[in-house]
Formats: structure tokens, C-alpha cells, sequence
């Protein structure tokens, strides 16, 4: 599950995860430690290794340092391609909604604060994305598109109609009954 932040990676994977009885692996709560610290490169990468080590998963995040991994293991790549007006609103509300508490996805300790430095850089970032994140993302995905499915979802409308083929296909298929 890639896409801006905002765009909602966290919830549908949360969804999906739900749907096919997959593990959902958060990428935010292995990368960072209580007060966000991020990990080293090497205790980051051996725990992410180790998440996904599986053969089934849905992982939840961006990370582009470590998405060559996650992609060339994937056997489906969702991207939430989401308005960079709608982002940034759900941005501002999860941390309006979410004040003073951790997000699910993230460690204890990690908790969303005041509107500060770090999270006006946060804003910036989904707000470049569609001209800098969104070209860097299209060019891995077709790098990975060969021998996987890629399903970009580009309106609230378009994510609701994949969880629903999701979700039929999933009560139909013989080892759901």
C-alpha cells in the first residue's frame, strides 16, 4: 500500500488485511522508536526483512529507501493516487482527531502533537507529492508492473469499488466457506 501521506494507506490496509485475513505490517511502527527516533539503517531493514518474511502480507507505507525490497516481494502493488487537496485535509484532520494520543500504526510514545516544524514539513511533502513523490512512485511501479498485479486508485470512489471486488471475491473463493 503506497501513496501520499493522507491518502488513506493505512485505513485500506487495515481493510484489506481484514478481508483476506492477511497480516498487515505498519511500516511507521517499525521504523520509529517511542518519541520519534527513527531506527538505525540496519536495525530498520533486518526488522522489515523479518515482517515480510512471510508469504503472504499487506505492508503498509512508502519508504523509498527500502520499497525495491517490499515491491520485488509483492505479488500486488496498490497505490492510493489520491487529490493532493483530499490528502492534505485528512492530514490535518488524523492530527486534529489524534492530539495528544499514538496513531494505531505507529509505537507508543509516538504520539501526534501541535502543529510543529516537523509536521509543516510533513504538509509540504503531500503537497509536493503529485510533481515529485507521485513520478518517483509511477517509475518504480513500472520497473515491478511485469508478473504482479498494479491497481492505482485515484478517487475515494475508485478505493470503494476495489474493497467491494475485493471483498466478493474473497466470499466466493472455495477457502473462504
Amino acid at each position: 500500500m503506497i501513496g501520499a501521506g493522507g491518502a488513506g494507506k493505512t485505513t485500506v490496509a487495515l481493510e484489506l488485511g481484514r478481508i483476506l485475513a492477511l497480516p498487515v505490517v505498519h511500516l511507521d511502527t517499525l521504523y520509529w522508536l517511542p518519541g520519534w527516533i527513527p531506527r538505525t539503517p540496519g536495525e530498520w531493514e533486518a526488522l522489515q526483512r523479518a515482517a515480510l518474511a512471510g508469504d503472504s502480507w499487506i505492508a503498509d507505507g512508502n519508504f523509498p529507501g527500502t520499497m525495491d525490497f517490499r515491491l520485488g516481494r509483492a505479488d500486488t502493488i496498490v497505490f492510493l493516487d489520491l487529490p493532493r487537496l483530499l490528502c492534505l485535509w485528512r492530514a490535518l484532520y488524523r492530527r486534529r482527531r489524534l492530539r495528544g494520543q499514538a496513531r494505531p500504526d505507529l509505537p507508543p510514545g509516538c504520539v501526534e502533537g501541535r502543529i510543529d516544524r516537523g509536521f509543516v514539513a510533513f504538509l509540504s511533502e503531500v503537497w509536493r507529492f503529485p510533481h515529485e513523490g507521485r513520478p518517483r512512485l509511477l517509475g518504480l511501479l513500472a520497473r515491478y508492473e511485469e508478473g504482479r498485479d498494479v491497481v492505482v486508485l485515484r478517487s475515494r470512489a475508485e478505493v470503494t469499488r476495489f474493497l467491494d471486488r475485493v471483498r466478493g471475491a474473497s466470499s466466493s473463493s472455495p477457502s473462504s466457506g
